[in-house]
């Protein structure tokens, strides 16, 4: 039988004692396999002390990893660490331990994520290894289980376990261990008794019987203990609190405890003794035990034998200067019981070998050693370590002490001014002050360039040390521009500016020639480079910096590139320029071959020169360019004109322009992923045959993009921020047919998101646009969202506008034919009585459908119609106006049906608008006003109605009798409804068991009884006749108690008779005209129609 016992680590209990830390637990049985000994064993301890020969136990590691092998495991330094503490621990006690410096890993990723505390973890983990001859030792270094231990039994089975940490300290690294090889070796908790409430009574209990060798551990010096689990201090001290989960059986002052012993629940760092009797009884087991028998090694023990003792591992080499102590260069550890020390030589048994202290020594060769003077034993030596002084420099002596540039290069290499070689460990720098400990002290590079004329210093620097050499003698350095001296350069050939040159000439790139500027390049005033026929020039790097010479006063012309030449370009700067690339092919004389132009990155910044441009491509055919800034100074960043075929910019930015980002005319083009900041406009687009513009950002701009008699344009999921622009324009169409706009958002404006004038067909679809109009002073606004002119056919559907200032959210001028659809507009608090979310004028057969429209509470109107004859508008919501539908002067023949209306006055005409027979539009503000026209128009205005439907008839109507403009006529049951619903009135749908609901519909009818009684009581009717004929409805209390519900007289002699019909075989159809009578009854007020009722 295995009996276990094992450790546990308490989490969150810290807070409930007054020492506070973290804690373990090994619950152990109160039996053993070998309990046939205990007695026995417990008496020789106590009653018959002997001395003992030392003894030798044999023990076995074995290490968990995870199924690779790997994870965070006990290396063999920490199984070296783990051995030594039970050397040390048991050493003094006569027991000693062989180990045969092996170790068995156990790869299994189950063991490590598993919890050890279940019983089928135990079986399994002692099922991997069962060594007869010797103890077997598990080792597991982290655990999401805490960390704790146990051993296989008590005295019965020669395996434990040790596993996690507490607070952060692997337990297999302390005397934890030395705790479970205790419970091996038959030795109990001291606080035996709390587990099994069999106690050990204390000196102070006063009673005739002594019970040591029969309770608690079974032994008589280690003192009674009521479990000092988690009251003992940092000081190794029990601060008298017993352990809440235990009840001592003596009053608690009467125990006196012994914290230090290696058996009870102390903290580890406190484990230090056994008792004497706790060593006889060890002593006893062994001799006693037969599974601790085979465990023994039959000869005597060797220190050195049995300990695994690795030679010392150091960091790199270093200098004495940094050394202050020896053992900080050590990467593995001291084993228990040894010192580190140093030798002469690797062998220790050398005649010649004595110990050295490096530091005092000085520089050498020397080797490590781990050493125990105990026995006077060394380990194997460690790799030879070679000291040196890093800091005993020579003198560094330079070539030359006054140097100036080779023209037209603008460099100078200091270091081939030096021909030595810097110490070990020791590199050359350079400064401009000759005093390292001045502050600053700038290290230079030894490259120069540049214009200027200043003294360098050679020093030696050790990193390591961090300590300087005196300095060299100066060198003075003359740089100075070659502008002057230098004309026009000529290639023919392949030639590589690859140092910073200065050239004060032209550059003029010949047929064959090939330049490759790929570092620093200034040029005359007023010069430039020009890539003739067959030539190519290359511009790369970071470094390649095209400038000219003098800046501050000068400019130069920048890049032509002719027919038949080539320019490359892949990073690089254009710096003081006046144009800054220049590439034509004239329509008018057709030169070819056609330029040749690959551009991607560059940056250029010019002069600010009129009309200036960064990149002029002038009748070149297609191109594609990319990772182009251009950066202030310029009329337009890039400037196209003709070229067919279609340009492709993207992933380029273009800033602080005077007039355009990207300027295009007659030609194809598609701009994509560019940026757009601080010009007056971003694109303009000007007799374009096609373009599209995706996924730009505009910001800070006049106007994001403006398209002047081009056709087909295409914009779509670019991000516009003007807002902060006065009078600013999103998009701008001109005489632009068929263009998409569509998915943009936001568009951010100041005056108008979309303008568009003379550009019929234009689809407008699924932006999101939000208007401003800071600009405007006062209440007024001129801005809209959308605002088109002239631009019949178009579509504007789907888009998301708020309104912070603005005349109008969509606004359609003398445009035929524009469909406004789905659209949602919202007013944020714009309080103007002019506001239109919706306006259109002198525009017919416009649809205006499914748009959801919200005003800014009582101002202006949700859709305004004026001149404006023939259109439709259904389904639209309008609310919180103070007109929602307003049509205007000149606007006749509409067709207006289920809309939504809740405002303060739902329809204003001023039009004769035509018949609206039961068009379903939902008044729910209420009121309806005509004003200007007489009794014919208002009749042929007449809108045909239902008014069982709710809302369907407002109830405040100011042109004469309602029935003259709103005709209720209940027996028509059809009205037109929207395909989504928005205009069916909300109905309640009572007929289930559900109170609440039921209740709810009964407050609903109520709200009608003041305006219609007879409607409520044929609601109530309803009610009670399915009360009556379904035995699973029922009405609630909140109905039945009602004192209105009380007062209708005959209600229910009403139910009762329409039942009795119905149950005495009437045809249903008598029964039905019966209903129907009833109904005409009570809702007709004509007395002559009710006499001819009552004949029925």
């Amino acid at each position: 039988m295995k009996i276990s016992i094992y450790i546990i680590l308490m989490v969150g209990l810290v807070s409930q004692y007054q020492v506070a830390f973290s804690q373990w637990v090994c619950t152990t049985p109160d039996t053993s396999a070998n309990m046939i000994y205990n007695l026995e064993l417990s008496k020789m301890s106590i009653f018959q002390p002997r001395s003992f020969d030392d003894v030798t136990l044999r023990v076995y590691y074995h290490v968990i990893r995870d199924s690779e092998g790997g994870g965070l495991y006990f290396s063999e330094a920490h199984v070296q660490e783990s051995f030594n503490i039970l050397q040390n621990d048991f050493n003094d006690y006569g027991i000693y331990f062989a180990w045969d410096c092996e170790i068995n890993y156990i790869d299994n990723n189950w063991f490590r994520v598993s919890n050890p505390n279940l019983q089928t973890y135990k079986d399994s983990l002692f099922n991997q290894a069962s060594n007869a001859d010797g103890i077997d030792i598990f080792l597991l270094r982290t655990s999401t289980f805490g960390g704790g231990g146990y051993a296989n039994g008590v005295g019965s089975e020669s395996q434990f376990f040790v596993y996690g940490t507490l607070s952060s300290q692997t337990l297999g690294l302390t005397s934890v261990v030395s705790h479970e090889m205790g419970h091996v070796l038959y030795l109990w908790h001291t606080h035996r008794g709390c587990e099994t409430g069999n106690w050990e009574f204390t000196e102070n209990y006063h009673l005739d019987t002594v019970n040591c060798e029969v309770a608690g551990d079974f032994l008589c010096d280690t003192p009674a203990d009521p479990l000092i689990w988690g009251n003992v201090n940092s000081s190794c001290e029990w601060n008298g609190q017993p352990h809440a989960g235990c009840e001592p059986f003596e009053p608690i002052g009467n125990y006196n405890p012994d914290p230090t012993n290696i058996m009870s629940y102390t903290r580890p760092n406190c484990m230090i003794s056994f008792s004497d009797q706790q060593v006889q009884r060890m002593h006893n087991s062994i001799e006693t035990l037969a599974f601790l028998q085979q465990c023994v090694v039959n000869e005597p023990f060797v220190y050195e034998n049995y300990n695994c003792i690795s030679s010392p591992e150091f960091s790199a080499i270093s200098c004495l200067e940094l050394i202050d102590d020896l053992e900080n260069l050590l990467l593995n550890y001291i084993p228990t019981g040894f010192e580190l020390i140093f030798g002469n030589e690797k062998d220790p048994n050398s005649p010649t070998f004595s110990e050295v202290d490096p530091i005092i020594a000085g520089s050498g060769t020397y080797y490590g050693f781990f050493y125990n003077p105990s026995t006077d034993f060394y380990g194997p030596p460690s790799d030879p370590l070679i000291f040196i002084e890093c800091c005993g420099f020579d003198d560094i002596i330079l070539t030359e002490s006054v140097v100036s540039n080779d023209c037209p290069e603008l460099l100078i290499d200091l270091d081939s001014y030096y021909n030595g070689t810097p110490p070990v460990g020791a590199i050359l720098i350079w400064s401009t002050s000759s005093d390292p400990e001045s502050d600053p002290f700038p290290i230079i590079d030894p490259l120069l360039s540049h214009e200027h004329n200043t003294t360098y210093y050679a020093f030696y620097y050790n990193e390591e040390a961090d300590c300087y050499s005196d300095p060299s003698t100066g060198i003075e350095i003359t740089i100075q521009s070659c502008c002057n001296v230098t004309d026009n350069v000529y290639i023919s050939g392949n030639v590589n500016y690859e140092v910073p040159m200065s050239i004060g000439g032209n550059i003029v790139v010949q047929d064959q020639g090939t330049l490759t500027i790929t570092s620093f390049l200034e040029i005359g005033g007023e010069k430039g480079i020009i890539v003739e026929d067959g030539g190519k020039l290359i511009i790369e790097g970071p470094n390649a910096v095209l400038t000219v010479c003098s800046p501050g006063s000068n400019h130069w012309d920048g890049i032509v590139i002719e027919s038949g030449g080539e320019l490359q370009t892949r990073g690089g700067k254009i710096l003081n320029v006046k144009n800054g690339i220049y590439a034509e092919n004239t329509w008018t004389f057709q030169t070819t071959p056609f330029p040749i132009i690959d551009i991607q990155g560059i940056e250029i910044k010019g002069k600010s020169f009129p009309y200036s441009r960064g990149i002029t491509l002038w009748g070149v055919p297609a191109q594609s360019l990319s990772g182009i800034v251009v950066d202030e100074g310029f009329t337009y960043g890039l400037y196209l004109l003709g070229g067919g075929d279609i340009q492709v910019i993207t992933d380029s930015e273009f800033k602080n322009l005077s007039f355009a980002g990207v300027y295009s005319a007659y030609n194809n083009f598609m701009i994509s992923n560019c940026s757009f900041h601080n010009t007056v406009q971003g694109i303009y687009s000007l007799e374009n045959f096609m373009g599209t513009i995706n996924d730009n950002i505009f910001s800070d701009l006049r106007t994001g993009i403006s398209s002047w008699n081009s056709q087909n344009l295409i914009v779509q999921s670019n991000q516009m921020y003007l807002n902060s622009t006065p009078e600013s324009r999103g998009i701008f169409l001109l005489n632009s047919p068929g263009t998409n706009i569509a998915g943009n958002g936001p568009i951010e404006a100041d005056r108008y998101g979309i303008l568009a004038i003379n550009s019929p067909g234009t689809e407008i679809m699924e932006n999101d646009i939000q208007i401003e109009d800071l600009s405007s002073q006062g209440p007024n606004s001129i801005a809209s969202a959308i605002f088109l002119v002239n631009s019949s056919e178009s579509v504007v559907k789907d888009n998301s506008i708020k309104i912070e200032k603005a005349i109008s959210g969509i606004e359609s001028n003398n445009s035929n034919g524009v469909h406004i659809a789905g659209n949602a507009i919202y007013n944020s608090d714009y309080q103007n009585f002019g506001y239109r979310a919706i306006n259109v004028v002198g525009s017919m057969n416009t649809t205006i459908d499914f748009n959801a429209l919200r005003g800014p509470f009582g101002y202006g109107s949700g859709i305004f119609l004026q001149n404006s004859a023939g259109n439709t508008l259904d389904c639209n919501q309008a609310e919180y106006f103070l007109d929602g539908l307003h049509i205007n002067h000149n606007s006749q023949y509409q067709q207006i049906l289920g809309n939504t209306l809740f405002n303060g006055v739902d329809l204003t005409i001023r039009s004769e608008i035509g018949l609206q027979p039961f068009h379903g539009n939902l008044f729910k503000g209420g009121v309806a006003r005509a004003f200007g026209l007489n009794t014919d128009q208002i009749r042929d205005s007449r809108f045909f109605v239902n008014s069982d439907y709710d809302y369907h008839i407002p109830v405040n109507v100011n042109s004469g009798s309602t029935q003259q403009w709103f005709f209720d006529d209940t027996d028509e049951l059809d009205y037109f409804e929207c395909p989504d619903g928005t205009n069916i009135p909300e109905e309640w749908t009572p007929f289930s068991q559900d109170s609440f609901d039921l209740c709810q519909y009964y407050q609903h009818l109520k709200t009608l009884d003041t305006i219609k009684p007879n409607k409520f009581f044929l609601g109530v009717f309803d009610l009670w006749y399915l009360s009556e004929i379904r035995q699973d409805f029922s009405l609630p209390g909140c109905i039945l108690s009602d004192p209105d519900f009380q007062n209708l007289c005959g209600l229910q002699e009403l139910v009762d008779v329409i039942i009795d019909l119905e149950q005495y075989g009437q045809h249903e159809l008598a029964t039905d005209s019966l209903i129907s009578y009833q109904h005409q009854w009570l809702e007709t007020t004509d007395s002559i129609q009710r006499t001819q009722l009552d004949s029925l």
